[in-house]
């Protein structure tokens, strides 16, 4: 919500605000485009992680989470919005199935 925020609210920003803040105005949506790579490939690793930690294949969902904002831009309306959700819904679906192996190996023992 904060990276949408952000990437909305910015350009909004500056063309309110006029020259005053067009100077540096590159610089900072460079550095915020920097900051959401940096976010979305901790992300990625973090998913990784997590998919092996539950015996799910490493590489679908690194490959699946590379490739889903690429695919995502294709002019096709529902399937674009289906691959933009897939990532959140990918963390879920995970972080279940890894809350279900904490509880069995728990209760196993």
């Amino acid at each position: 919500m904060t990276a949408f925020l952000l990437n909305h609210g910015w350009p909004l920003f500056v063309r309110l605000t006029g020259p005053a803040y067009a100077r540096w105005a590159g610089g900072v949506e460079i550095a915020l485009a920097a900051a959401f790579l940096g976010a979305y490939a901790w992300f990625a690793y973090a998913a990784t992680v997590a998919a092996g930690r539950v015996g799910r294949s490493r590489v679908l969902v690194l490959g699946w989470l590379l490739t889903a904002p690429v695919l995502a831009l294709v002019p096709i309306p529902l399937i674009s919005t289906i691959l933009q959700a897939s990532p959140l819904s990918l963390k879920f679906i995970l972080a279940a199935e890894l809350r279900a192996t904490i509880h069995e190996r728990t209760f196993a023992d």
